[in-house]
């Protein structure tokens, strides 16, 4: 028998294996809590996501990182309706005026649906999530369908 007739499918085989061990782990990864940890917010993505860098973690896993804010949903700042516009950017304003290169307690550290971090996002004794539900910013959010 011919090797190279074997050869495609066996490639095939062996790229559909690995997608499904990436799909497991990564499930499995949304599930695991990571605990909580310190961080330094360096930049303000929109009102529910944040830019950080992590000290106690290597530059290459714990510099830049995203970290979308857990409990909360904030309009996006893309949003076709002008309302919705201007309040994503007075969410994104709030946010920077409040963490901009503050330091910051990230709690509960978990995986999302598209692997950034989701984590419950604490300035100094106040729930970020807490804090922008009840200014009117963002709207309680805990996976689905958004409702803005």
């Amino acid at each position: 028998m011919n090797t190279h007739n074997l050869q495609l499918p066996a490639l095939l085989l062996l790229i559909l294996l690995n997608a499904c061990s990436c799909l497991v782990g990564t499930a499995e990864a949304r599930d695991t809590d990571y605990g909580d940890m310190d961080a330094v917010v360096m930049r303000i993505v929109d009102g529910d996501t944040i830019i950080v860098d992590i000290p106690d973690l290597p530059p290459v896993i714990g510099k830049n990182i995203g970290i979308r804010i857990s409990g909360c949903d904030t309009p996006e700042l893309h949003d076709k309706r002008p309302e919705m516009r201007i309040l994503a950017i007075q969410a994104k304003y709030f946010v920077t005026t409040l963490l901009q290169g503050r330091k910051i307690r990230l709690k509960n550290i978990k995986r999302g649906k598209y692997f950034r971090l989701i984590a419950d996002v604490e300035v100094g004794e106040s729930s970020l999530s807490t804090l922008l539900i009840d200014k009117g910013f963002a709207r309680p959010y805990s996976g689905g369908k958004r409702n803005w």
